[in-house]
């Protein structure tokens, strides 16, 4: 009898021990739903929570970690106002894209040996929201060919879509012409001076609050005309790419003459260098002043080149008035002419004059020639007084009274030197020119001024 009442109190002791160790386990735990988050939003709030298992235990202590992610601590910070009640905390620095694991471990406080539990939740950063824009293509093209096509493409983030689209110019020689600036595909015309130009395409999304905007620009460069260059010569270019040859022979260059008259009635003779042309307002520099040149009112008399024809770097004569209301150099004018033609050489009407255009300022023989059927003294200087009688020339001829000769007052000088010939009378005279509006010049020499 004592042998199995002893047996029996073995089997009860073991079973006793094993349904303890199997009610003292660890604490259930979880450490909340998965999270996403869009840039430039970086935190979050991590909500766990955990129960402790083991009789007459209780949480102890919250302890959050990053495990992984495209950024780690200490970049990553995360702070527990009460690592000892409560399982919430915060999460900041999450500035990288991807996705963050993070790990919550409970621990209850069962003695003599505490019982711990993880769990692990993870946090999706998403990237800004963007308007991404393309402005197409770079080009290149060749004068006398002045016009593009623009054809640009914007996409919002999701679920934001495009709303509004903006061509502007950003630089070039010259301000161009943009067809359709509110479209994302546009014409763009003017391109008349060789160099570079740079457009930018704006796109603006529909984000409430506040709209992203986007934004890339294209290059178009515009080449001067190669007519008449040998082969592989390129603008400028000293050898030609292809055979080695000189190209200087038939490149187009020319030297640019300056000259500028102001009377005290704001009457206004100059000739410079071309350095823009719009259609309707050309700058042209004499002497390193730069004169605006408002063409709106040109009259077309004389030996008138076509104004879309001008390009940067020509040589421009312009006739006209002085605007007294502007504090810049502007010129009202009333004739332009190109003294040169396309291959940059002296044009000839006839078998007397080398030249079209024959105008105050300019020197040599043609002047010396019209002076001698006028009656002048031959100095070879067109100045006031040859001016002065050259309107009266043309006044008794009927012909527009500017004292400019053109192809049709020279045509008109040449049938009458033709049948009639000139005079030696001799005259002196005085001319003053008034230059930069600041400093006038004197000049009293025998003959004209």
């Amino acid at each position: 009898m004592k042998k199995i009442l002893l047996a029996s109190s073995i089997v009860l002791t073991v079973l006793g021990l094993v349904a303890a160790t199997a009610y003292a386990s660890a604490p259930t735990i979880t450490a909340g739903a998965a999270q996403s988050i869009t840039l430039p939003t970086s935190s979050v709030s991590l909500t766990g929570s955990a129960t402790a298992q083991a009789p007459a235990t209780a949480i102890a202590s919250y302890a959050w970690v990053l495990t992984s992610g495209p950024v780690v601590s200490p970049a990553v910070v995360i702070t527990q106002p009460n690592p000892t009640t409560s399982a919430n905390a915060t999460a900041t620095g999450l500035t990288v894209p991807g996705t963050y694991v993070f790990t919550l471990t409970a621990t209850d406080n069962a003695t003599p040996t505490a019982f711990s539990a993880t769990a692990t939740t993870t946090v999706t950063v998403n990237p800004a929201p963007v308007v991404t824009v393309n402005a197409g293509a770079n080009q290149t093209i060749t004068l006398p060919t002045n016009n593009v096509n623009l054809s640009g493409s914007a996409t919002a983030t999701s679920p934001a879509t495009i709303a509004s689209y903006t061509w502007t110019q950003v630089s070039g020689p010259v301000t161009a012409v943009i067809a359709a600036p509110s479209n994302s595909s546009t014409a763009v015309s003017g391109l008349t001076a060789a160099g570079t130009y740079v457009f930018k395409l704006t796109a603006t999304d529909n984000t409430t609050p506040t709209a992203l905007t986007g934004s890339a620009d294209v290059t178009i460069v515009v080449n001067s005309s190669t007519t008449n260059l040998p082969a592989g010569c390129q603008p400028g270019a000293l050898y030609s790419s292809t055979t080695g040859q000189p190209c200087t022979t038939q490149t187009q260059t020319h030297v640019i003459k300056s000259k500028l008259e102001i009377n005290s009635n704001g009457d206004v003779n100059l000739t410079g260098e071309l350095m823009s042309n719009t259609g309707t307002v050309l700058t042209v520099k004499v002497w390193g002043m730069i004169f605006t040149i408002n063409t709106a009112n040109v009259n077309t008399i004389g030996q008138v080149q076509n104004l879309s024809s001008f390009a940067v770097g020509d040589q421009v004569s312009v006739n006209g008035q002085i605007d007294t209301t502007s504090s810049t150099p502007t010129v009202n004018a009333r004739s332009i002419r190109d003294d040169i033609n396309s291959n940059n050489n002296p044009t000839s009407i006839g078998n007397i004059f080398s030249r079209e255009l024959l105008m105050r300022g300019m020197m040599g023989d043609d002047v010396k020639k019209i002076q001698k059927l006028l009656g002048l003294s031959e100095d070879g200087v067109f100045g006031l007084n040859t001016a002065n009688k050259v309107k009266e020339w043309q006044s008794k001829k009927g012909l527009h009274v500017d004292g400019i000769l053109g192809k049709q007052s020279l045509g008109e000088m040449e049938k009458e030197i033709e049948t009639e010939g000139g005079n030696d009378n001799s005259t002196n005279s005085s001319e003053n020119m008034n230059m930069n509006n600041s400093s006038t010049i004197n000049r009293n020499n025998s003959g004209d001024n």
